[in-house]
């Protein structure tokens, strides 16, 4: 009876397997991921790790920690998987991608990023943010980075502390730029795609003031874009609710504004603007030149 019953169970099963969907879900190759609660933020992300195929420089690998990650970190994880082939023909270089995202599929923890990138501020009473209501963690978000994360990666893998990249996009982007002012050392390069300089009455400038009144002339370089179509030109016709959206955060002015004055200063600063991008379309633009800025190319 026992044997008959085993016989009939494996039968079934046999039945199920055959009748399988045979789709499965996808797995990105040569990467892993963990989830981890900070002590500094309380929450909890997700963090990806790429895996660098052959063994690291004698220096360690080149990284780029990526924002947003549950969206971008595939996108530049890919790209350093095909650098690697093509390192001794291209003079291309191995690189450990780290992405920092949130629990769940969703491309976007909108309420968590909304904390977690913005800068503390005295008074946020007009944000500007219709989607969010929590602001001004940024600074606890930065010292798990820098106390939580970087470690953690260390444990793991060979890294080169000095050549260490910061990419994010819109409120990434902002953090990205915040973190240039208020810790510049703790990468050096940034990569600032589509910042939302608009937030909190462009409390950013008023971070710039503080850290020009600190001449500090760190040794980084920073990258900032923004897409054209982000900003209509000045004398398009504003006839829908869209576009007078899109003129009071002057995207392009803001970002241009920035990279002149930061320029002014002696910081490193590039501006690049996608023509005919808007903002989504600015974040995958941006997203193919990070590794090269990152390597110094």
């Amino acid at each position: 009876m026992r044997a008959s019953l085993a016989l009939f169970c494996a039968l079934l099963f046999a039945a199920q397997a055959t009748h399988a969907d045979p789709w499965q879900p996808a797995t990105l190759a040569h990467a892993e991921m963990r989830e981890m609660q900070s002590r500094h933020s309380g929450r909890t992300y997700r963090l990806y790790l790429s895996q660098p195929q052959g063994e690291a420089p004698p220096q360690g690998y080149p990284v780029v920690y990526v924002l947003d990650a549950n969206l971008f970190f595939p996108l530049l994880a890919q790209q350093a998987l095909m650098y690697q082939p093509h390192a001794s023909r291209d003079g291309r270089e191995a690189v450990l991608v780290v992405g920092i995202g949130y629990p769940g599929d969703a491309p976007f923890d909108i309420p968590a990023r909304a904390e977690d990138y913005t800068p503390p501020a005295p008074d946020m009473s007009d944000t500007g943010d219709q989607l969010a209501d929590r602001h001004g963690g940024a600074e606890r978000f930065l010292d798990f980075l820098e106390d939580e994360v970087k470690p953690l990666v260390r444990s793991r893998y060979k890294v080169d502390a000095q050549r260490q990249t910061l990419f994010g996009h819109s409120y990434g982007g902002l953090f990205a730029v915040y973190t240039l002012l208020a810790r510049p050392q703790a990468f050096q390069r940034y990569y600032a795609s589509s910042p939302s300089l608009w937030w909190n009455r462009r409390h950013a400038f008023d971070l710039l003031e503080a850290f020009a009144g600190r001449g500090q002339r760190p040794d980084v370089r920073l990258l900032l874009s923004v897409g054209g179509a982000e900003q209509p030109v000045a004398d398009a016709p504003l006839q829908d609710a869209r576009q007078r959206h899109l003129a009071e955060r002057r995207m392009v002015d803001n970002t241009r504004e920035l990279q002149q004055r930061l320029s002014a200063l002696g910081v490193a600063t590039e501006l690049r603007v996608a023509p005919g991008e808007d903002h989504a379309g600015n974040a995958f633009v941006s997203s193919v030149q990070v590794l090269d800025f990152a390597l110094g190319r």
